[in-house]
């Protein structure tokens, strides 16, 4: 796709206001018609959001994992959601705490690294209250490093340099901006496994 534009911005800030506002009205309450119909408004704005500008790791870690063990694309993604919001640290808090106070979700006196740690927080307690679970058990170690590799490839975020490494205790999906850029910080998301089964046990941030 191409760069971020204003009206692929406004369409992703709509689409998240909508969200916000009636997925979890839609899932208690199917036959809610007004809900869906603007869920289905919120899915055409995100679309054509992300199709014009980039996607980040979310996307780009849920399509192996999709391809790899058949997980529904959805549902990675909204595993993923909070760890890597996370993950991406300082740079995206100015843009979370935006949404934050965007949806009314805070007030102006906040600062934006609380406002946009309870975005965050947010988005975990409408995934515990969908049953949407908070691992992939599926995960197999021995898959990691291929699926990373993938997930780079497919990865464009403008400014960040990304590296993806393997440790001991699982993959380490590491972040930084250029040394001379004033968010020179890192973070890592930490996917890790059990060694004895050879499947995912848990999964932190590292921030």
């Amino acid at each position: 796709g191409n760069s971020m534009t204003n009206k692929s911005k406004k369409a992703a800030e709509e689409a998240v206001k909508l969200i916000l506002e009636n997925l979890e009205k839609v899932y208690d309450n199917g036959e809610d018609l007004e809900a869906r119909k603007n869920m289905l408004h919120a899915s055409y704005l995100a679309g054509t959001a992300f199709t014009k500008s980039y996607v980040g790791y979310v996307h780009a870690l849920a399509h192996p994992l999709g391809g790899q063990y058949g997980i529904a694309h959805g549902l990675a993604n909204a595993v993923l959601l909070p760890y890597v919001l996370r993950a991406y640290g300082n740079h995206i808090t100015k843009r979370l705490a935006y949404l934050a106070k965007l949806v009314g979700m805070v007030d102006g006196n906040l600062s934006d690294e609380e406002a946009s740690k309870l975005f965050i927080i947010r988005i975990e307690e409408m995934n515990k209250k969908m049953g949407i679970p908070t691992k992939l058990d599926c995960v197999c170690r021995a898959d990691i490093s291929f699926m990373a590799k993938l997930a780079d490839k497919e990865l464009v975020l403008g400014g960040i340099i990304r590296k993806a490494s393997s440790e001991k205790e699982g993959i380490v999906i590491e972040q930084s901006q250029p040394k001379d850029s004033e968010l020179a910080k890192k973070s890592k998301v930490v996917i890790t496994v059990s060694k004895g089964n050879n499947k995912e046990s848990d999964s932190e941030t590292d921030e």
